[in-house]
């Protein structure tokens, strides 16, 4: 998905704004229609760059640095239909150790909690039971420092 659809109400108020530049200016005869048109279409590109440099750079440097399995995880994900919700991946501290949880998206399928050597520590909920595995009961108690390192955005 583009930056222009994704980000489309900042088109939609650029438009309003040159719109009612336009007839504002027009009664008054200070600037043609064609002027007008000329500077809004810079101030559009202007902003419409700024802010697709702004994302793509921010969501290549989340990526950077994570282990090769959390990413092959995000990837994973990536080939599937979307979720609802969508699927997320979290950064904790647990027990002292940086864990990277996915959590659940549907009914009695497990979440998945994995350590940064990409060893799997447990499905800390989900499942028939909705507790998970049992492997580590209390993680949702001792999770600390939550960071949203990725979310499907499709």
């Amino acid at each position: 998905m583009s930056a222009f659809t994704e980000h489309a109400y900042i088109v939609d108020e650029v438009i309003f704004f040159q719109n009612r530049f336009r007839y504002a200016t027009v009664d008054k005869d200070t600037w043609s229609i064609s002027q007008i048109s000329k500077v809004m279409r810079k101030i559009f590109l202007l902003f419409s760059s700024s802010w697709l440099m702004f994302f793509t750079c921010s969501k290549e440097n989340e990526l950077k640095g994570l282990p090769l399995c959390v990413k092959n995880q995000i990837d994973s994900l990536l080939a599937q239909p979307q979720w609802n919700p969508p699927a997320e991946v979290w950064k904790y501290n647990y027990n002292g150790q940086t864990v990277y949880f996915v959590p659940q998206h549907c009914c009695d399928l497990p979440s998945l909690l994995i350590d940064e050597n990409c060893n799997i520590i447990c499905h800390p909920d989900g499942g028939i039971s909705g507790g998970g595995d049992g492997k580590c009961v209390d993680f949702m108690e001792k999770k600390k420092d939550g960071v949203l390192i990725w979310k499907d955005t499709r």
